[in-house]
């Protein structure tokens, strides 16, 4: 790749020619280092009568995130803005209000705490307000960074130790009955390492959650596609009802890229990623070139848990827990 590649203002992950947006933070993508985001009129802004916003730090598909001063209590805290292009749609809106509410239920070390809600006006004056959600700030490096600077993949001990965390946190959220909906590399974080030396991970980002326990909770219609394509699951990918088993789809997905260091299926368009995760048969971990030493027990767990029905895969995420503790240790 030259340095006229398109290049993600957030990961900073080059790309061929012709993708328009990160495929893992959906980020627009720019050349040179001149995104196509445009000027940032949010920088400076206040939030809450106390959050300063400073800089851009992450590209959702329901907003931008942005790192933020409490002027109040002196400290770093993290402001999702709804996207603009969103908050015409009352449905979208209820949607993002919702998450702070499913949110504020998660009560986890593992999970990212959501500290106020609000508004704020929108510089350009295409809509009136936007909501904004303000949570904790995590120090460290997002799941998505250090997979870019492992293209190969982690060692097996590392991989399935952020993955068995990942399982913790939506597990937690399975237990009182939400289902995230976006797994994804961009949406976990890896924070200072534990007294051992190991990743500590945080799960965030629950705006397209869905509550399992609320009837009605989430306003969408059959057939709308919500999630990231390399991360989706079949069902999602077709726009049917979702279960905590499509959150068991994409933490094999995770597990498979933080061996790999790829995921299972990728194309240059999401549409065509779309179509593998419904009717493709994804291929083998210990079948991958260069990965012939995976144990076959862990590639099997992986492999059963990307079948195309729900029905086929385990429950949920608890349920995955339990079968990764019970694999032989990785060097055994």
């Amino acid at each position: 790749m030259s340095g006229s590649d398109p290049i993600c203002p957030i990961c900073t992950e080059r790309f061929a020619v012709g993708r328009t947006h990160c495929p893992h933070d959906g980020a627009p993508l720019g050349v040179a280092g001149a995104t196509l985001l445009g000027p940032d009129l949010f920088v400076g802004l206040r939030v809450c009568e106390r959050f300063v916003l400073e800089r851009l730090q992450g590209y959702g598909s329901m907003g931008r995130v942005y790192t933020a001063r409490d002027e109040q209590r002196q400290r770093t805290v993290a402001a999702k803005i709804l996207h603009r292009q969103l908050a015409g749609d009352p449905r979208v809106v209820s949607r993002f209000e919702r998450e702070a509410r499913l949110a504020r239920r998660l009560e986890h070390p593992n999970i990212v705490a959501i500290e106020a809600t609000g508004s704020i006006g929108d510089p350009t004056g295409v809509v009136k307000e936007l909501p904004v959600l303000v949570m904790e700030q995590v120090s460290g490096v997002s799941l998505r960074s250090e997979l870019v600077r492992h293209h190969d993949g982690f060692a097996l001990e590392r991989a399935l130790h952020i993955v068995e965390q990942i399982c913790v946190a939506v597990h937690e959220a399975h237990r009182v009955g939400i289902v995230h909906r976006d797994l994804k590399p961009a949406n976990v974080m890896l924070v200072a390492p534990d007294a051992t030396g190991h990743d500590r991970v945080k799960v965030l980002d629950f705006g397209i959650a869905k509550s399992t326990l609320e009837q009605g909770s989430h306003p969408t219609t059959k057939g709308s596609v919500l999630g990231t394509p390399l991360y989706i699951s079949p069902e999602a990918a077709l726009g049917d009802t979702v279960t905590p088993a499509s959150d068991v789809y994409s933490i094999a997905i995770l597990l498979f890229e933080c061996v790999a260091g790829r995921p299972p299926f990728d194309a240059p368009n999401p549409i065509t990623v779309l179509v593998q995760h419904t009717s493709q048969v994804p291929p083998r971990l210990d079948e991958l070139p260069g990965r012939l030493g995976v144990p076959r027990a862990l590639a099997d767990l992986v492999h059963a848990n990307l079948a195309k029905k729900p029905s086929d895969r385990l429950e949920n995420a608890g349920e995955f827990l339990e079968a990764l503790t019970r694999l032989p240790p990785p060097h055994a």
